[in-house]
This record gives C-alpha cells, structure tokens and sequence, in this order.
C-alpha cells in the first residue's frame, strides 16, 4: 500500500515526515561509518567536509524506501509491523529504540546488469587507462586562460530556465566558458541537436566532449587511497559494502580530477541535486583549486532533512532574504551566500508582444478578468516510495476554477504547467482545458523550462497548488509586483510555513478552497479594493525586483575569471570578488553561513 492521501493526526501530508525519518537513520549510519577504517582512510585524504556530506547524502538517499515503509507502518493499522529492505545497513539501526516496536529483516539487494558492468568499469579505470595508452601522459597542454565549465542540465533556450542564464556575449570571449552533456537526453528533451549547437555557438560556448578513457589516468593520491583501501579487511556486510563503494568512488573522483585539470577549469556550474556525482566533481574540483557556483533552483520547503548535499558550493546565490534564510537550514557545505535577485531572464519584447496579442484578442471576446494557474509535481501516491499532492486533490483544485471560469463570462484562465504534458495524467482536466482554448476562454502554456512570471504580469491573480510552497508563485510576485499571487495549501505546511501563514493566512496562503473562490469573486467586482494576493513584504524575497539577477552574477563571474587569470589564488579572488560585490550592491547582499 502507498501514502496514497495519507495524514498526520495533524492533517499534514504523512510524507512531510520522510525527511527527518530519513536524515535520522543517515546520522545513525553515519556515525557507525565514522568508527571505520575506511572513513578514517577518505576524510585523511581528502576534504573531511565534503566525504562526511557525500555519505551522509547517500545514507540518506538509499533509506528513502524504508523511511517510507516505517512511516506507513507505524501510522497505518493495516500495515504490517513486518518490514523487509535491501537497505544495507539495517543492523545498523535495528537496536536503535525510535524502531524498536518493528521487526526490520534484511531482503536481497538486485543490482542491474547495466549497473554492475559500469561499476566494474570503474574499478578496472586504471587498467583500462594502461591498455589504451600504457604508461604514457595523455594529458593535453594546459590552455593558459582558465575556464568555465557547465553541466548542460537545463538547456539553452535563454528566454526560458537555462544553464546560462547568467551568460552576456559582451562579457565573455569566446571559448571561455565550456559545456558537457553527459547524456543524450539532456540534449534531446531542448530540441533538435543542431538547433542546441547553434544556439550554443552564437554565446561562443564550447562543448567538451567529456567521455574520453585519457581521463581514467591514475593519478598517484588517488592510486596510494585505493592501494590503502585494498589492504582493509572487512568483517561484515556493512563494512563490505562501504569499501566496495568506495573503491567505486575515488576512480570517480580522480575522473573529474582529470577533467578539470586536462580542460583548466576553475569555475564550475551544475545544477544536479540529487545522488553524489555533484559531491564528486566538487571534491575533484577543490583538488585542482577551483570553486564552483550555485543558485537557488528549488525553493527549500524549511522541512528538516530536506535539500541535503544538493549544494555543496563555494559561492551560491539566492534570490533574497527568505531564500538565503531557507538555503542555511539546509545540510549544505556552502561557503558564501550572497543575494543575487531572480537569476532569470525577463521575457524578451517580442515573446510578450505576442502573448499580449493573445490577451488583448481574448478580450475582444468578452474576457476583462484573467486567473493564471500554476500546477506542480502531483501523484496518487500508489507506491511506499514517496508522497506528493494527491492527483485527485490536483484535479478538484483546477476543476474547480475551471467551472468558475465556464459559469461567468468575463473570467478567463492563463493556464501554466509544471511541465509539457503534467497535466495528461488529468484527462477531465486535460479535455476541459483544451475546451476552454476553443472557447476563447483560456490560454494554455504546456512547454518545458518556460517562466511563469513572464505570463502573471497580463494575470489579475496568480494561484499555485502543492505539497510545497510554490517558487514559480514567488517568482510571479518577484518579478510582477502589482500583481496578485496566491497559494492554496491543500496539505498542511502550517508548521514550516509559520511567517507566511502567521500574517498572511487567507491573504497570500489558503487552505479553504471556497473561501479563496469567494474572495477572488469579490476582487472580480470591485478590483482593488482588498489586499488579496498583495506581498507587502517582497523585498524579503527579492529586494531588487529588476530582473537582473543573471546578469549580477555574470559580472561577479566575470571578475572572478579575471582574477584567476591574473594569477590570483581561488579563496583570495573568491573574497576580493565578494568585497567587491557588496561595495556595489551593499553590506546585506551577502548573508552569513
């Protein structure tokens, strides 16, 4: 049985409790771990904080499973005490007395035939290296100028959420900053791949071919780690399996060692947050005295256990206060936050020429008030693996606009999903929507990576559904100020959303959906005469408000460029650029670790 649409004798989403579930077992693991020779090997030879959150991470991402199935035993009648997991380090936490009323027994771990050959290929890296090229240096004369490198994740469509965001052509030459896509999909799900190149091209980025067997080169800290590694001897399955994954994890890391060092990158951007790989290439990277760059991706939702070893960065920024506030709850290794405003682009004057176009031609069919709805990840929570808004509670949110908007002839909807296609597992909602569009009484934008902000400013209210507090509903009241947002919290984020809801309940956050229907039939009336959906605090959020954030960053990148190729040393630049960044923007602009 799944979580389904499962509660807390509070009535929050039962699922709010994996994440502390899950980071207690991880500390328990971890600390375990720590009394092993192999920790003791790892955090001697390479950056401590960095191995204690990568395993930490992984602790963590592995119990996601259990967590489940102890949460819905432990809160469900039905379910069986009885709990059977491939988790492999149940001994470790069986005697802990939070689950001493469950007996946890030990199933077998099946890994794919894919997964074991790309494990042994790593191990044998070495190896594999020697037969290509024997003992001679592959390695490539180091370029003088250092560089940037990106994991393309996100694309590069610029008018929409991209990896280069923070890129103008004015201020980098090219082939200064670089790209590698580590799978075809990452390309594909943008478009065609000639259309990804040009794109590409016209910043002057160039893509690096990363797959390559000279970046197997042992390198002789790593090559001494793993001899040290072989040498222990291991007496149970916990133990086993650490020294296995490790001996997985430092070819991994000497890897991107070689691929940083071969291309001098300095400078890294990947927005990854989930598994290890980004924890890897960050301890690669400090090897070769780089720093890496973050940013605020998905706004933190202030659940504890939540966002762990997603940003482990020397510099991240994020859009405000309340985001930076949110970023320092988190288990992260962040060196220096700085504020940076919403890092992506406005919409260009041509993309909001023709969405107006399509406002303005609706209106000329009767429509004068306009609600945009934004949806967000959503399940029917069937498996003991996760829990997100229950699809039918989606479904009854975006029905029930939808009538609204069908039984008064002046409201029309701007529609905006997640992603392309999110809402086809709601064929009513999906159809209805569709209806609407022929109607001339809604307009539907279903494409990935598009901004919802660059379609809330033609809205008179924004209104977001889901398990979380939405950051595409901050970013519509960031960017749109006089406009109106909105979020209807069907699950209960009360206690991690405490200022939002402390002063402004039934103004900016709702958990009564006929109450929020009221008040927007009363605001359709009388237009500005309440305070719905208004965020008088917004500087809290973002105190710039000017769309600028991307190119903010591109300067600070800029200078920071400039000053490795100055000679200068990563943490000394990384300050002086900091400094920097505050005598221009001010003293708050950085908020402290």
């Amino acid at each position: 049985m799944g979580f389904l649409d499962k509660r807390d004798k509070e009535g929050k989403l039962l699922g709010f409790s994996i994440y502390p579930l899950q980071y207690y077992i991880s500390e328990i693991c971890f600390e375990n771990f720590k009394k092993s020779s192999v920790y003791k090997i790892l955090s001697e030879n390479l950056n401590k904080p960095l191995i204690d959150i990568y395993f930490k991470k992984i602790f963590y991402e592995s119990s996601l499973r259990l967590a489940c199935q102890i949460l819905l035993s432990e809160n469900c009648s039905t379910e069986s005490k009885k709990i059977e997991s491939s988790f492999p380090f149940l001994r470790y936490i069986e005697s802990d007395i939070r689950f001493k009323n469950l007996f946890l027994k030990k199933s077998k771990n099946y890994i794919s035939f894919k997964e074991n050959i790309k494990n042994l290929i790593w191990k044998k890296s070495n190896y594999i290296y020697y037969l290509f090229f024997g003992f001679l240096s592959k390695s490539k004369k180091k370029d003088k100028k250092v560089k940037v490198a990106v994991n393309f994740l996100e694309g590069c469509s610029y008018e929409k959420r991209n990896d280069f965001f923070w890129i103008n052509n004015k201020k980098f030459e090219e082939g200064e900053v670089a790209t590698y896509i580590e799978h075809n999909n990452n390309f594909k799900k943008f478009g065609s791949a000639r259309e990804q190149i040009k794109k590409l091209n016209e910043k002057g980025i160039r893509i690096i071919n990363y797959k390559r067997i000279k970046y197997f080169k042992p390198i002789k800290i790593f090559s001494d780690i793993l001899s040290k590694l072989k040498k222990i001897k291991v007496n149970n399955e916990e133990d086993k399996w650490i020294k296995n994954h490790s001996l997985i994890l430092i070819p991994r890391i000497q890897f991107w060692y070689n691929f940083f060092q071969d291309e001098n990158v300095k400078i890294h951007f990947n927005s990854e947050e989930l598994e290890g790989s980004n924890i890897i290439r960050q301890i690669a990277l400090k090897l070769n005295n780089g720093c890496s760059i973050g940013k605020v991706k998905s706004l933190p939702t202030n659940m504890y256990g939540d966002f762990i070893g997603f940003y482990p960065n020397d510099i991240f920024f994020v859009w405000g206060k309340d985001s930076g506030d949110r970023i320092k709850k988190t288990f992260n290794p962040i060196k220096k936050i700085l504020i940076s405003g919403d890092p992506y682009p406005t919409s260009t004057s041509k993309n909001d020429l023709i969405f107006k176009k399509k406002i303005e031609y609706l209106k000329t069919k009767g429509i004068k008030f306009f609600i945009m709805l934004l949806d967000s990840s959503f399940s029917n929570n069937e498996k003991a693996d996760w829990q997100l808004m229950y699809s039918k509670k989606m479904e009854s949110f975006l029905m029930k606009f939808i009538n609204y908007a069908d039984n008064n002839i002046e409201v029309g909807l701007i529609v905006k999903s997640k992603r392309k296609n999110n809402l086809k597992t709601l064929p009513n909602v999906f159809s209805r929507i569709k209806e609407l569009v022929k109607q001339n009484k809604c307009l539907f934008i279903n494409e990935n990576n598009e901004i919802s902000s660059h379609y809330s400013k033609h809205a008179d209210i924004t209104i977001s559904a889901g398990a979380f507090i939405s950051g595409s509903l901050i970013q519509c009241a960031i960017n749109n100020r006089k406009n109106r947002a909105v979020m209807f919290d069907d699950t209960n984020i009360s206690k991690y959303e405490k200022k939002i809801y402390g002063q402004s309940f039934n103004k900016l956050i709702f958990n009564n959906l006929d109450d929020l229907i009221k008040q927007i039939d009363n605001l359709k009336k009388s237009k500005n005469s309440n305070d719905l959906g208004l965020w008088h605090e917004i500087e809290d959020y973002d105190p710039f408000g000017d769309g600028n954030g991307g190119q903010r960053i591109g300067d600070f990148v800029r200078e920071l460029l400039n000053k490795l190729n100055s000679g200068g040393e990563t943490e000394d630049s990384i300050i002086k650029c900091i400094n920097s960044y505050k005598n221009k923007f001010g003293e708050d602009k950085e908020i402290y670790v």
